[in-house]
C-alpha cells in the first residue's frame, strides 16, 4: 500500500525507509546520476544537497537520522540503532578462542554473504530520503518566493549521485616517485623485468568535489554566496569523544585521526594527518583501472557470472575451489582499500563516516542493478537470485531474510517490519533508476544487451586480447566544467554575478557510446588470463589484503608493505573486508563456519604490456606455452594486515590457495575457461 506524501514524510522522520515517489509526491522514478553530472547539470539541486549534508553532519549524535547514527549502522558506534539489537553470535560456543562475549551486540554487518548488495540498497535509500527532507527544509528558508519555488522544484528531483570509478576526470598524466610512497618507482628498470611506466592516458582520480576543503554555496535566506566547509571532503567528529563510547574511541585513535576522516594518510601518520594524500590516492585509483574494467565487463557478459551466488558476494563454501570475481570483493573491497590505504575507508567499523563511502556504494548498487538487468530473474532462471532450499535439507531461503535495521514499517523503537532482499530487488520500488537505463533507451542504434552497453561504455579504459582498448573516452570529461562551476569559486568573485540562480554548465543530452571495435581472434591473442585466490575469511580476525605482482626477485621490500599499492609491478589485489569476531555477529558466524573468501585478478592488461616488450624479458604471445613459464618466474604475492606482512607460505591459518586460469575466445560461440593447476606448485615455490 502506497503512502500519502504526509504519511511518507512522517514515517521517514522516524527512520522508516520509504519510496521516494511517495515522499516527494512526484510519481516518477528519478535518475541517479554521476556526481559530476549532478554538480554541472543540476546546480540548484547540488547547492541544496551540500547544505543538507552539512546539516546532517552537524546534527546531534543521538539523532537516529543524523549523520553520526546513520554512519554508525555500518560499524561503530558499538551500539544498537533505534533499539534494533542482536547478540554477537546465535551459535553455541564451547570455548572462547578469540575473546568475544556472545551476548554483546554484534552489529548489522552484511559482508561475505549474499545479502551484501540488497542490504546496502535500503541503507543508501535511508540516507537519500534523509537528505531530501533536509533539502526541502532548507529550500523553505529562502525568503524570495521565486527562489524558494525554484529550490523546492530542484529538491523534488534529487536522488543520491554515484561515483563512476571508470569515468575519466581529466586528461592523462605521469607520476614520479616523489609524488607517492614507492621509492623504487623509477629505479625499477634496474631489475631483470622492466616495470611499466607510471603514465596514464586518462585520469580516473576521485572527483574534485571530494578533494576541496571549502566550497561556495548560495545560502539561505537571501541566496547570497557563502563559503562552507565542504561536507564531502571529510566528516569531523563532534563533541566529547566524537560521540563515541570510550572503547570505540580507543579503537579509532589507535590507527586513525579522532578529529576527522582522512584518505591515504602518510605511513604511520594516520592519527595526526589533517588532509588527504592527494597524489597517493590519485595513483592508487589510476593504476588499478584496467584490471577493474576488464573484470566488470566479464561480470556483465560472461556465462560464468550469470549466477547470483557467483557475483553477489565473495563467499565460498568450504571444500570448493571455483574462484570468481564479485561485486563485493573484486570491486567494492578493492576500492575501500585504495581510498582508505591507512584511512578509515579500509576499515568496516569506521568506513561509513567518510562521506565518499556513500557515493562509492551507490556505484556498487548501480553495478548490481545493471547485472540484474543483464540477468533478469525468470522461472527458467532461478539461479539469478537467492538459492532455493533443496528438499530434504536444512537450508534456508535468504531472499525473505529481514535486512536489519531497515524498517519498512515502524510501530516504535525496534518494533516494526523490515525490508528484505525480495522487497527491494527492484530499484523502482524505492523510487529511483540509474541514468544508464535512460541512456540505453535513447541510443541509436540501441545496444544489443546490457553487457554490450557496459563494454561499449568502458572498453576504452582497458586492454583485452580481442579489442583495441585505450581509445577515445566514450563519456564527456567534465573537469573544466567542474572547476569553473560556482562551487569552486570564492564568494567575493561572485558578488557581481547577475541573477539569483546557478546555471547548468553542460547541455543535458547524453552522449552516445560508440561500439567497441573487436579484432579477429588470433592465436597469440586468444585468451584473457587471471590469478585466482581463496583464503580463510577470518584468518586475521580483521581486514587484510593480498597484493599480487608480476615482479622480479628482490623488487618487493618486505619491510615496507605500505608501498605495495604503489609498486609499479602491482597487478591487483584481493581485499577481505571484515571485522573482529568480538564485534560482529556475521563475522563470528563466518569464523565458526570456516567461511572462505574468493577473488580473481585479471592480468591480461599487464601481459599485453610485456607482449610488446619481448626484448625486456617479455612474452611472445598469450598462449599457455609462453604465459605459464612467465608466471612461474615472476608471479608473487604478499599478505598485509594493519601495515604488516603475514607470511602466506608459512601461515597455515590463512588457508591461502592460488590458481591460474584463462578465458579462451573463439570466433564463434561463448568463451570457455581453462585452469592450469600444473604450474601452481612451481609458482608457489618460486614466489618468495
Amino acid at each position: 500500500m502506497s503512502l500519502t506524501k504526509e504519511e511518507a514524510w512522517k514515517a521517514s522522520e522516524s527512520g522508516v525507509v520509504v519510496d521516494m515517489k511517495s515522499l516527494t509526491g512526484l510519481d516518477q522514478n528519478v535518475e541517479r546520476v554521476d556526481i559530476d553530472v549532478l554538480l554541472t547539470e543540476h546546480p540548484d539541486t547540488f547547492n541544496l544537497f551540500l547544505q543538507a549534508l552539512d546539516d546532517m553532519q552537524n546534527d546531534k549524535p543521538e539523532s537516529i537520522v543524523g549523520y553520526f547514527q546513520l554512519a554508525g549502522i555500518h560499524g561503530y558506534p558499538s551500539g544498537v540503532w533505534d533499539n534494533n539489537g542482536r547478540a554477537v553470535s546465535s551459535k553455541t560456543w564451547d570455548d572462547n578462542p578469540k575473546g568475544f562475549d556472545p551476548n554483546r551486540f554484534g552489529g548489522y554487518c552484511a559482508h561475505g554473504v549474499l545479502t551484501f548488495g540488497p542490504w546496502h540498497r535500503p541503507y543508501l535509500a535511508l540516507l537519500e530520503q534523509t537528505l531530501y527532507r533536509r533539502m526541502v527544509n532548507i529550500a523553505n528558508k529562502y525568503t524570495d518566493s521565486a527562489v524558494k519555488a525554484r529550490y523546492l522544484n530542484a529538491a523534488q528531483k534529487f536522488r543520491l549521485p554515484y561515483w563512476d570509478y571508470y569515468r575519466a576526470r581529466g586528461p592523462g598524466f605521469t607520476v614520479t616517485r616523489q609524488e607517492i610512497r614507492n621509492k623504487d618507482l623509477r629505479d625499477a628498470n634496474d631489475w631483470d623485468l622492466r616495470a611499466p611506466p607510471a603514465e596514464f592516458p586518462y585520469d580516473f582520480r576521485l572527483p574534485d568535489i571530494f578533494m576541496t576543503k571549502t566550497v561556495t554555496i548560495r545560502s539561505h535566506p537571501n541566496n547570497e554566496p557563502k563559503s562552507l566547509d565542504n561536507p564531502l571532503y571529510s566528516y569531523k567528529f563532534k563533541g566529547e569523544r566524537g560521540g563515541l563510547k570510550a572503547r570505540d574511541l580507543r579503537e579509532l585513535e589507535g590507527s586513525y585521526s579522532a578529529k576527522m576522516t582522512i584518505r591515504c594518510p602518510p605511513p604511520n601518520g594516520g592519527r595526526t594527518a589533517d588532509s588527504h594524500g592527494v597524489d597517493q590516492l590519485r595513483y592508487n585509483l589510476n593504476v588499478n583501472v584496467q584490471s577493474g574494467v576488464s573484470l566488470l565487463i566479464d561480470m556483465m557478459k560472461d556465462t560464468k557470472y550469470r549466477r547470483f551466488d557467483a557475483v553477489g558476494s565473495d563467499q565460498l563454501v568450504r571444500g570448493d575451489f571455483a574462484p570468481s570475481g564479485s561485486l563485493e570483493g573484486s570491486i567494492h573491497g578493492q576500492y575501500h582499500n585504495l581510498i582508505g590505504y591507512g584511512g578509515v575507508m579500509d576499515n568496516p567499523r569506521f568506513a561509513a563516516f567518510d562521506p565518499v563511502f556513500w557515493f562509492h556504494h551507490c556505484n556498487i548498487d548501480r553495478y548490481f542493478a545493471l547485472w540484474q538487468a543483464a540477468n533478469p530473474l525468470t522461472p527458467d532462471h532461478p539461479e539469478r537470485w537467492f538459492p532455493r532450499p533443496q528438499p530434504g535439507t536444512n537450508q534456508t531461503y535468504d531472499g525473505d531474510k529481514p535486512l536489519w535495521p531497515f524498517y519498512k514499517t515502524r510501530r516504535g523503537p525496534g518494533d516494526g517490519t523490515y525490508w528484505t532482499p525480495d522487497t527491494c530487488r527492484e530499484t523502482t520500488t524505492l523510487g529511483y533508476v540509474y541514468d544508464d537505463f535512460t541512456r540505453m533507451k535513447t541510443m541509436n542504434p540501441p545496444p544489443r544487451s546490457v553487457g554490450d552497453y557496459v563494454r561499449n561504455r568502458y572498453s576504452f579504459a582497458t586492454r583485452k586480447p580481442n579489442s583495441s582498448g585505450l581509445g577515445e573516452a566514450t563519456l564527456r570529461i567534465l573537469d573544466s566544467q567542474v572547476k569553473s562551476s560556482f562551487f569552486f569559486k570564492e564568494p567575493q568573485e561572485l558578488a557581481d554575478e547577475g541573477g539569483p540562480f546557478l546555471m547548468a554548465m553542460m547541455p543535458q543530452a547524453p552522449p552516445v557510446a560508440a561500439p567497441m571495435a573487436l579484432n579477429p581472434i588470433a592465436d597469440v591473442f586468444d585468451r584473457d588470463w587471471y590469478v585466482d585466490s581463496k583464503v580463510k575469511r577470518m584468518a586475521a580476525n580483521d581486514t587484510f589484503t593480498i597484493y599480487f605482482f608480476i615482479s622480479p626477485h628482490g623488487a618487493l621490500p618486505d619491510n615496507e608493505p605500505h608501498e605495495y599499492a604503489s609498486s609499479p609491478y602491482l597487478v591487483g589485489m584481493h581485499h577481505v573486508f571484515a571485522a573482529p569476531v568480538g564485534e560482529c555477529s556475521n563475522c563470528a558466524d563466518a569464523d565458526a563456519a570456516g567461511r572462505l573468501s574468493v577473488d580473481t585478478t585479471p592480468i591480461t592488461p599487464r601481459l599485453l604490456f610485456y607482449r610488446e616488450d619481448v626484448e625486456g624479458n617479455g612474452v611472445e604471445s598469450l598462449r599457455p606455452e609462453h604465459i605459464k613459464p612467465f608466471l612461474v618466474k615472476y608471479l608473487r604475492w604478499r599478505v598485509v594486515f594493519h601495515g604488516f606482512n603475514l607470511e602466506s607460505t608459512r601461515n597455515p591459518d590463512l588457508e591461502l590457495k592460488i590458481g591460474v586460469s584463462a578465458k579462451v575466445y573463439h570466433d564463434n560461440g561463448e568463451p570457455t575457461y581453462e585452469d592450469y593447476p600444473d604450474v601452481v606448485d612451481a609458482i608457489i615455490a618460486n614466489a618468495k
